[in-house]
């Protein structure tokens, strides 16, 4: 057992055998101590102090230290007999730490050996708990950096490769191909199944006689939204495209807005909160404060305000929670509370408190409504077509099964029809829409598109405890590794984490649209942010064990086409120079058939949907664009949002037109 003498100014560390020799030998007063000392290595750190013996057994020097001047006054005291020895482990060296440090980022466990938290004595809980939230900020940010190198060098290391391989052996330049061309094939599958199924559909329905059109009654619902980083200008016409809904005056509908008091824009005067309490909500009926239970490991309560009024003939209720609060936080709070109205008793499941269950419910039943059927979750970034609602209540209806339904997103052509980057943008949406096609006819699970409106029936499939409490446990915590931190960055897991039976849909006549891009920034901005949302749900498909294998595939598929497009880049260059050499003609005849299936069912899915000749056009000038300049924006969309893994999907305001002169007219109002 190991001793630590704590009467000297330096620890030495003898055996207890030692001690027993240095004991029974006498002091030995002719040893000059003119020893040299060894200089202190760099290995240190990693290996420790060493004391080296000497091959003489019989020769022992012993250790002279210095005494201090408290060794006297020491000596008479009585020794605790309830003191415990404690072993102090020596830190751990650098490269040591750097070896568990690779080993933990893909687990959830801390990434540092030694925090090294230093706190003064007189530091209050408060700060206590504020200096470990800083700590382990830190060491996560440091543990997502570390993971960030490794994929971009694993990334870059499969391109070289691959490349390589293209280039150095050119008589089988398309040995690399199916890497690539695995995505294309499994949708050109999807394409033909789709077609297949159209058809039979179509010799179905006419054999039996033309049925009846369907009868759509009345429904409540509440449509739920939240702000974060938005202006005037964006916060009122996405509300307006909310109140200027059409086939819906039979229906009733409430309001649930939340805002992030935390966020503030810095192309504005004033916070996101501020506009919406000054400038938007401004008829009010009353305001309350309450307090909610903490969302964070550690038990509390934090401070919601609430305001409840009417907006241009519709009942709201404003939630602003202090904080910064996750808008999915929101999201379970809305269809917990909705549920728990419609069963009449308090919610049993992330508990609300009475009070403000109360609050609500009061308001609930002073506009007549007796229970809720669906729950409507609009994107703060886009804006509903006129009939987007009433479409998804009609494919709602059309199935009795059917939990979700989710839109079709476009982008708005409104203010620019022939800008370049729109129109890229708006058939590379409509490309990606053959998967949601496929997913809807024959699996009956939809993934959601980015910035697509959500509408999620109110039952115990959707709303219970247990649907709520996987979807919990599929939230990462700090230190959680970088897949589980991406899956959770999924634009709504709603639609993937539910229960096996739970059937999800798609309604292609029910349209969003999304913000158009005025500058090429905006425009590179918005193709990384896609790119992002596009590989959280295809990361999140791909960890669900409960979604089917085809589409588990698919999403593996497409990560790794994603993940090569520098090897894309040297495939079409290869094409191109095989073909000019007229060489390897049935690989470019196969080849060309695998990517142009998709591209084709495509285009016809757009001359369908598009409503005019002026909305077909611009979707095939939109196509021979992204034909061209796709892998180009491919190479750069991937180097960049693997250069900013780290910061999990970067914050990036949106921007419109009208914003600037928004802006100075709000500024003029508040002079």
């Amino acid at each position: 057992m190991s001793t630590f003498t704590r009467a000297s100014s330096t620890i030495s560390i003898s055996t207890d055998l030692e001690s027993a020799q240095n004991d029974n030998q006498p002091n030995n007063n002719s040893y000059d101590g003119t020893q040299t000392q060894r200089k202190p290595s760099s290995l240190v750190p990693l290996f420790g102090h060493f004391q080296w013996n000497k091959t003489d057994s019989g020769v022992a020097l012993p250790m002279q230290e210095p005494e201090p001047a408290y060794q006297e006054a020491l000596a008479d005291v009585v020794e605790d007999p309830d003191f415990v020895e404690v072993e102090i482990e020596p830190k751990a060296g650098p490269i040591i730490r750097r070896a568990s440090l690779f080993a933990n980022i893909f687990t959830n466990k801390d990434v540092d050996v030694d925090p090294d938290l230093k706190f003064k004595p007189s530091a209050s809980e408060m700060e206590i708990k504020q200096g470990i939230a800083e700590a382990q900020k830190e060491r996560s940010q440091r543990k997502m950096i570390y993971s960030r190198n490794i994929a971009a060098i694993s990334l870059v290391v499969i391109n070289a490769v691959c490349i390589m391989l293209s280039f150095g052996i050119f008589s089988v330049w398309y040995a690399t191909a199916p890497l690539i061309l695995v995505a294309p094939l499994l949708k050109s599958t999807m394409a033909l199944d789709l077609v297949a199924d159209y058809a039979y559909r179509r010799t179905r329905s006419s054999a039996k006689s033309q049925q009846e059109e369907l009868e759509i009654p009345p429904m409540d619902y509440a449509t739920f939204i939240s702000f974060s980083n938005e202006g005037f200008e964006d916060i009122q016409s996405t509300l307006d495209s909310l109140v200027d809904q059409k086939d819906v005056d039979m229906h009733k509908n409430l309001l649930l807005i939340s805002c992030n008091d935390n966020v503030f824009n810095s192309d504005y005067t004033k916070s996101t909160t501020r506009i919406i309490l000054e400038n938007i909500l401004t008829n009010i009926v009353d305001e309350a404060k309450f307090r909610m239970p903490s969302e964070t490991q550690e038990a509390g309560f934090d401070n919601m305000w609430c305001r409840r009024g009417i907006y241009k003939g519709l009942p709201y209720v404003l939630m602003i929670r202090e904080g910064m609060t996750n808008i999915k936080e929101f999201h379970d709070l809305t269809r917990n509370l909705l549920h728990a109205y419609n069963l009449r008793k308090e919610s049993y499941f992330n508990s609300v408190p009475s009070a403000f269950f109360a609050w609500y419910k009061e308001w609930a039943e002073l506009h007549d409504f007796a229970s809720f059927d669906f729950l409507v979750n609009v994107n703060s970034t886009t804006i509903l077509d006129e009939h987007c609602i009433s479409q998804l209540y009609r494919q709602a209806l059309s199935n009795p099964a059917c939990a979700g339904v989710s839109s079709r997103v476009e982008v708005d052509s409104r203010l620019s029809r022939w800008n370049v980057g729109d129109l890229f943008s708006n058939s590379q949406l409509m490309y990606d829409q053959t998967r949601q096609s496929h997913q809807t006819r024959i699996m009956h699970r939809v993934s959601v598109s980015p910035g697509a409106c959500q509408m999620l029936r109110i039952c115990e499939e959707t709303c219970g405890p247990q649907v709520l409490e996987p979807i919990k446990k599929h939230r990462p915590t700090p230190m959680s590794n970088m897949v589980k931190q991406l899956c959770s960055f999924a634009e709504e897991d709603d639609m993937l984490y539910g229960l096996p039976q739970v059937t999800t849909l798609q309604a292609v006549h029910a349209i969003t649209y999304t913000c158009s891009s005025t500058t090429f920034i905006d425009f590179l901005s918005q193709r990384q942010r896609h790119a992002f949302s596009t590989c959280a749900t295809d990361l999140a498909i791909l960890c669900n064990n409960q979604m089917h294998w085809y589409e588990r595939l698919s999403s593996a598929a497409d990560l790794l086409a994603w993940c090569l497009p520098l090897c894309s880049l040297a495939l079409i260059i290869n094409f191109i120079r095989s073909a000019a050499l007229q060489q390897t003609i049935p690989v470019l005849i196969v080849l060309s058939a695998i990517v142009a299936m998709p591209g084709i069912y495509a285009i016809a899915s757009a001359m369908w949907l598009a409503r005019s000749w002026e909305a077909r056009l611009r979707y095939l000038v939109g196509f021979c664009i992204l034909a061209f300049l796709g892998p180009f924006v491919s190479v750069y969309v991937v180097v960049s949002t693997i250069c900013n893994l780290h910061r999990l999907r970067p914050e990036q305001p949106r921007r419109r037109r009208s914003i600037a002169v928004t802006a100075q007219q709000m500024q003029r109002s508040d002079v």
